[in-house]
């Protein structure tokens, strides 16, 4: 009796399976793996292409030149952004090595009306059957993949009795406490009264793969934003509380693996001053009658509590600027 003989592995195919593995290891989000395989698959068609690379050491000289060629071949920066990400996730290189075309939010169309997306049922906002996940994506502001993962024990307290929705497998695998304005507190609670602890919030018919979920949170980063300054401008002692609610989250999730300790907290992110858009940006928000500086600290509360960041660019540009429903 004769065996089969085992198939031979391409050296291209080699390579994407030793990439993909580590993504695998790595990262709990499917749709993290799945964005990243397609960046992995992208660079090392190149390198096989116009190098001729058999290993995947080989590959890791030629990422300028990969980048630049996305550049030329006319891929947006974000799309190249996006590819350059898994790239340097692989090997471990920060993506600040390496020169790529600047993300500006007036050259990103995601969630906008006029961007040639055909409105059929499924994607449109006002269509009763996805009603239940439309009005809580207004108020909370998570993925759509989070929601879908939601249960019954998804609504709790923070570490200041705030009341929030809890994610536990978010954007890189990470846990996250989405904060709930205080007038949307009952009506978020009421999606999960009567619910078992392991009982999904949403059935998978009332969340549509082609709704522009992002659009919302536009709209939930803006209500929060303004809920936090007003509270700053006409609170008196107001700010210096926020500071210190801040400060107790850095220190609860942001610790260092070797110490166990919460790592240094970062004075620039609460600096007084306000935060100015730059560049192109300027133009998209006068266009929108947008301000053009917004205050730090209601800025930073709304990305920490409401959209799980710390970065007080990404807000303005991928939620404040970059998604607007407005023709």
């Amino acid at each position: 009796m004769s065996s089969k003989k085992k198939k031979k592995v391409s050296h291209k195919r080699a390579i994407k399976d030793e990439m993909k593995d580590k993504i695998r290891e790595e990262h709990k989000n499917d749709e993290t793996k799945k964005t990243y395989n397609v960046g992995v698959n992208s660079f090392v068609e190149y390198c096989h292409k116009h190098h001729g690379c058999k290993y995947s050491f080989e590959c890791v000289d030629h990422i300028q030149e990969y980048i630049d060629h996305l550049a030329k071949e006319g891929y947006s920066p974000y799309t190249i952004h996006t590819y350059l990400a898994a790239v340097c996730n692989f090997y471990n290189i920060p993506m600040c090595n390496f020169k790529k075309p600047i993300r500006y939010a007036a050259d990103c169309t995601k969630g906008r009306k006029g961007n040639n997306r055909i409105e059929r049922p499924d994607n449109n906002p006002d269509n009763p059957k996805f009603a239940k996940s439309v009005e809580f994506q207004k108020r909370v502001g998570i993925r759509r993949a989070e929601m879908t993962r939601l249960t019954g024990a998804d609504f709790c307290k923070d570490e200041d009795g705030y009341p929030c929705v809890v994610v536990r497998r978010g954007k890189g695998g990470k846990f996250t406490m989405q904060r709930i304005l205080p007038e949307d507190v009952e009506f978020i609670e009421s999606y999960f009264k009567d619910k078992k602890s392991d009982e999904k919030i949403f059935k998978e018919k009332e969340i549509s793969s082609h709704m522009s979920y992002h659009s919302f949170r536009h709209e939930n980063a803006m209500r929060t934003y303004n809920y936090y300054l007003e509270r700053i401008e006409n609170e008196e002692g107001y700010a210096e509380q926020l500071e210190e609610e801040i400060r107790r989250r850095w220190n609860k999730y942001n610790i260092d693996a070797d110490t166990n300790m919460p790592k240094e907290f970062k004075e620039e992110l609460i600096k007084d001053d306000d935060y100015e858009i730059k560049g192109k940006n300027i133009a998209l928000a006068k266009k929108k009658g947008l301000p053009l500086a917004y205050n730090r600290l209601a800025l930073l509360a709304c990305s920490v509590f409401h959209l799980s960041h710390w970065r007080l660019g990404v807000t303005v540009k991928n939620y404040i600027l970059a998604v607007d429903n407005t023709d």
